[in-house]
């Protein structure tokens, strides 16, 4: 199943769901009835914001791996929804260190376009190194999209 399909088959056919998505993302509706009916995939860029709106993890989103179970919240909201101050761990690095603390810096739509470029990242190396890429690499296994109806 593709990125599309299970966008579409978790929401459901009701258009004013539809709509939602789309304010939630900031775009235009119409840009996603194109998704839907062109039976394609949404820019890297909305992955965390959808999987948000629609309550799973980006992994699900993009594998179909690990489903959030209903009522839980999935991965992202918990990163993106953190309030916990940067605690120093022994074993991270110096960058490590900044990135976090840059991250809890932003507001909720900054820290959800780092965790989209994040995943842009990931998703571009598992491209170039498909042995060794980390987990993502499974998106290669997805057929490819060809429309977003059963």
């Amino acid at each position: 199943m593709s990125i599309c399909q299970r966008i579409f088959k978790r929401m459901g056919q009701d258009n004013a769901r539809l709509r939602a998505l789309a304010a939630s993302i900031n775009v235009a509706p119409s840009t996603v009835t194109s998704w839907k009916s062109r039976g394609s995939d949404p820019p890297a860029k909305y992955i965390v914001a959808i999987a948000a709106f629609l309550g799973v993890s980006p992994i699900w989103l993009l594998t179909g791996e690990n489903e959030t179970v209903s009522g839980q919240k999935s991965d992202n909201h918990d990163i993106i929804n953190s309030t916990t101050p940067y605690q120093a761990v022994p074993d991270k690095d110096e960058a490590h260190r900044e990135l976090t603390e840059l991250f809890d810096s932003l507001d909720r739509p900054g820290k959800t376009l780092m965790l989209a470029a994040g995943y842009r990242e990931q998703l571009r190396l598992a491209e170039a190194h498909k042995e060794t890429a980390p987990r993502i690499c499974t998106l290669n296994k997805l057929p490819p999209a060809t429309s977003c109806t059963e």
